[in-house]
């Protein structure tokens, strides 16, 4: 139906003449903004306020020690119907809470290892086959402790029934430290891209824009196919392919995210995800700060002038002060390591697939 962009790519939405594509409304943005930022942000306030109630109730706060003991322990009967848990369950839960709270803290070196094996030993021996939210914890505790000798076990889970696990796999991966070996990962995350879980596809290609280099070429060819072959209910990949690519120096990616992820005047004639109300619905001003924001929290790696361009321009005349802030912020990092902003025009746009 004429003016109808709601089945039509994001470069449809701009110009009524594109040919009929998927149907790629950012989800993949907001979804990602809220399972990496806002959901752990909540989930560590909770338990915040649960660990320091606990600590009144005991007169003492639990240590380090404390929580690997929990989790040693039984869960009882687990999760069961009816969203009901055993409360031995429900300390278990509680006790990797805190301990991923007390992680970031923990400095020593020797301290770091001695709890990674342990993570690792209570993981392969405490922990059932269908506690999966438990393992999931696990994982991601392992990925902020960086040992190498725990990586492989990591990536043992990628395998795993659950997509909640081979999800915290690859967000355990994003948060390994540098120059502990995470490259390893890079086959396991390939065999992710064809994942039947869509949140477990675009994770894994966000993680792999994190490890690979322009020299990954073979890597880049097999995210140009997953951003190609992703269709309507993929479209959380095509996006994360997008930022990959562009943080890989690719210049598909990179016009991409300029001209639509970078672009306020094109988001707002994209469709909202179906989910969130009318399916004709457009993109919230909300929405499309929340695109901008994380696009440009990836950016400090994108060297494109293209990009350098729409930042540059955000920075003068967004309507939004916390994104122009963050632009301006953004194009003082890229001035203090040297990059210089070309005109756009020294790098001609790909075509959109």
């Amino acid at each position: 139906m004429p003016g109808d962009t709601s089945r039509l790519g994001p470069e449809a939405a701009l110009n009524s003449d594109a040919p009929e594509g998927p149907d790629y409304a950012p989800a993949s943005i907001t979804r990602q903004v809220l399972q990496l930022v806002l959901i752990p942000a909540i989930i560590t306030i909770t338990a915040i306020g649960v660990a320091a109630l606990f600590g009144l109730l005991a007169g003492r706060q639990d240590s380090l020690e404390d929580q690997l003991n929990r989790l040693r322990q039984s869960s009882g009967a687990g999760r069961m119907a009816f969203g009901i848990q055993d409360p031995r369950y429900k300390d278990r839960s509680l006790a990797a809470h805190n301990l991923a709270l007390m992680l970031p803290q923990l400095e020593d070196p020797e301290a770091r290892a001695r709890v990674s094996n342990e993570l690792v030993d209570i993981l392969q021996h405490h922990v059932g086959p269908q506690e999966d939210q438990l393992q999931a914890y696990m994982l991601l505790a392992l990925g902020q402790l960086g040992q190498d000798s725990a990586l492989d076990v990591v990536l043992a889970h990628g395998a795993s029934e659950h997509a909640t696990v081979r999800q915290a796999v690859t967000l355990a991966v994003a948060s390994w430290p540098e120059g502990r070996g995470a490259r390893r990962a890079i086959d396991m995350l390939l065999a992710l891209l064809e994942d039947p879980s869509v949140e477990v596809a675009a994770s894994a290609v966000r993680t792999l824009g994190m490890l690979i280099t322009p020299e990954d070429r073979e890597v880049l060819d097999s995210i140009r196919r997953a951003m190609a072959n992703s269709g309507p209910q993929r479209r959380d990949v095509y996006w994360n392919a997008a930022i990959a690519l562009a943080r890989a120096h690719d210049p598909e990616g990179s016009a991409f995210v300029a001209r639509v992820l970078l672009d306020r005047a094109a988001l707002s004639r994209l469709p909202a995800p179906a989910a969130r109300g009318p399916a004709d619905r457009l993109l919230s001003a909300d929405e499309q700060d929340r695109v901008l924001l994380l696009t440009l929290a990836a950016a400090t790696i994108m060297p494109a002038p293209v990009i350098h361009d729409k930042v540059r321009q955000i920075a003068d005349k967004d309507p939004n002060l916390t994104v122009r802030k963050t632009a301006a912020h953004l194009l003082g990092h890229w001035r203090r390591r040297g990059q210089g902003t070309r005109p756009s025009d020294a790098m001609p746009p790909a075509p959109l697939r």
